[in-house]
């Protein structure tokens, strides 16, 4: 079990966070930023008036003990992750946060041991160069990480709290490509009749539909966005390419380059 100084600082969520402490210029600042949005005339005193508050209001420390909490969890070795839906917080040890999360990255990813992103990124680069690609080629050079971050969140509505896998490309190469790809393949049309672009689409749907009752159900997508089938989703785009026009889209992708 938990002291009751950490579990009292983990109850107060993910979403909490300790007011910062500010230094005497800082406030001193606040107090002529908030004076700016006095009316006329009362400028002056409301700096006087903020000054003299300041310097008598002995600001201290935050009551929660947040270095003292980080200390603790350290010491014992404990991994504290979100859960997925509940807005809290879970604690687990070191050895079975290392389990779950194995287990929940071997669900979605696949070891590929002959891949070496660094090669890849240079492969990128140079087919960048080769076509002319001067911007992109700069971004994808300047990124700083060679591969996406993975984090994890507990699905504390599902039997023995599996992880969710989370997967962040801030920062990475792939951003990059990604970005110039969405941006360039998003003129095509798609012929999609079960397309939803966002869940609001839905809500528009189920309003324009008061009088009538839909059955509904969920799909687990994971297997599909993790591994799109890499063959057929490149004929799918060849075929878009297609149908829109190869000229027309090189056309619309030549005057989207030359503007960026």
């Amino acid at each position: 079990s938990l002291p009751d100084y950490v579990e009292n600082a983990l109850k107060l969520g993910p979403k909490f966070a300790v007011e910062p402490r500010l230094s005497a210029p800082e406030l001193l600042s606040l107090v002529r930023r908030i004076s700016k949005c006095a009316p006329e005339g009362e400028a002056n005193r409301c700096i006087s008036e903020g000054v003299d508050v300041i310097s008598r209001k002995n600001i201290g420390a935050s009551r929660v003990p947040v270095s003292r909490v980080v200390s603790f969890l350290k010491q014992k070795r404990l991994c504290v992750l979100p859960a997925d839906k509940e807005g809290g917080f879970v604690v687990l040890g070191e050895g079975d946060y290392d389990e779950r999360a194995c287990s929940a990255v071997a669900k979605v990813f696949n070891e590929c041991n002959n891949v070496s992103l660094r090669k890849v990124k240079l492969e990128t680069k140079r087919l960048c160069k080769n076509l002319g690609l001067s911007r992109l080629f700069h971004n994808i050079d300047a990124a700083k990480k060679d591969s996406l971050d993975i984090m994890f969140s507990a699905k504390t509505h599902k039997p023995e709290w599996p992880l969710r896998v989370i997967v962040s490309e801030i920062g990475s190469w792939q951003k990059n490509l990604a970005l110039f790809l969405q941006e360039r393949l998003g003129i095509l049309k798609i012929d999609d009749p079960f397309l939803i672009r966002h869940s609001g689409e839905i809500l528009d749907f189920l309003k324009s539909n008061p009088d009538k009752g839909f059955f509904a159900c969920s799909f687990d997508i994971k297997d599909l966005y993790y591994s799109l089938p890499q063959n057929e989703l490149i004929e799918r785009v060849e075929e878009c390419i297609d149908s829109f026009g190869v000229v027309a889209f090189q056309k619309k992708k030549k005057k989207k380059q030359n503007m960026s």
